[in-house]
């Protein structure tokens, strides 16, 4: 039984850092975009996307370690990419409608 428990533990903190994984990179584009659009109206949208993104990985995370991990796990995600965008920068995305 121990050895079940013990899979079934790496199983779910590898489902956690997969999650926070995805999440990061989600919400650093995300980021991308709203910091390119700070003056347009579809800023609106992209802050819309954020806060779903934001919801439904706290909602996901939840399901493995618990409320206080969750949010303690979003809060250290949207620092990592507030100091990657400070640190690093952000790919800048072109807000001039072209036609093909």
């Amino acid at each position: 039984m121990k050895s079940r428990e013990n899979k079934n533990e790496i199983e779910k903190n590898i489902n956690v850092f997969f999650e926070t994984l995805t999440f990061i990179i989600i919400l650093y584009l995300i980021s991308c975009f709203l910091i390119s659009f700070h003056q347009n109206i579809l800023k609106v949208l992209f802050s819309c996307v954020s806060i779903s993104v934001m919801a439904s990985y706290k909602a996901r995370i939840e399901k493995y370690m618990g409320s206080v991990v969750a949010y303690l796990l979003l809060f250290a995600s949207v620092i990592l990419i507030a100091f990657i965008i400070y640190t690093f920068g952000y790919f800048e995305v072109s807000n001039t409608i072209t036609k093909f």
